[in-house]
């Protein structure tokens, strides 16, 4: 049996090659598998990482280290400011609501 990590996932031939199969069927597409680890009790089983970031751009994260900030491309940039936003409006918008609330509400 042989088994492959690749940028399609993990796959599986008992033929030498001849035909390969898919181990996890029902992950993400997108989704590259890692190195493949044997467990050191048990030679017979292999833990494979996945992730949704390419392995290479993974380990030139962890290489560049600090400079890694610089990277920060603006889609990532925009998301953040557009959830700083939303969190802003809707805390306005809840402190509004209690005070009006509030002021409604009869002191006993």
């Amino acid at each position: 049996m042989v088994i492959v990590a690749s940028d399609r996932g993990l796959f599986r031939s008992t033929d030498g090659g001849e035909r390969w199969v898919a181990l996890v069927d029902n992950l993400p597409a997108p989704l590259e598998a890692g190195p493949l680890v044997p467990d050191p009790s048990d030679p017979e089983r292999l833990y494979a990482g996945f992730a949704v970031t390419p392995y290479s751009e993974l380990w030139r994260r962890a290489v560049d280290g600090a400079a890694a900030w610089r990277h920060i491309d603006m889609t990532s940039l925009l998301g953040a400011v557009a959830l700083l936003v939303l969190v802003g409006v809707l805390s306005v918008a809840a402190v509004w609501w209690l005070w009006r609330h509030r002021r409604a509400a009869p002191i006993r």
